[in-house]
């Protein structure tokens, strides 16, 4: 299935992930502020500043994950915030 995400928007992703000691992956959940997409993942940040400030790589601050798109199950859209680029 192909997801469409929209930067600046906060989503619910439920995805596979790699297990060790397993012969099963497992399936997680992530929310968080989408940051960054390309046609193989999608980057999510965990932990985001609550004004408008932009995004950038080397923010300590900031926690993002990569979710690699193959992976993904299902994604709902939480927030939308106005003038959000769809990628």
């Amino acid at each position: 299935m192909k997801f469409s995400f929209t930067i600046g928007d906060t989503y619910r992703i439920r995805f596979r992930d790699h297990t060790e000691d397993s012969n099963e992956s497992t399936i997680f959940y992530i929310t968080g502020r989408v940051v960054a997409s390309s046609r193989y993942s999608v980057a999510v940040a965990v932990w985001y500043y609550g004004d408008e400030r932009d995004f950038t790589q080397d923010d300590d601050n900031i926690k993002i994950y990569s979710i690699v798109r193959m992976a993904i199950l299902n994604a709902e859209r939480l927030c939308h915030p106005p003038s959000s680029p769809r990628v």
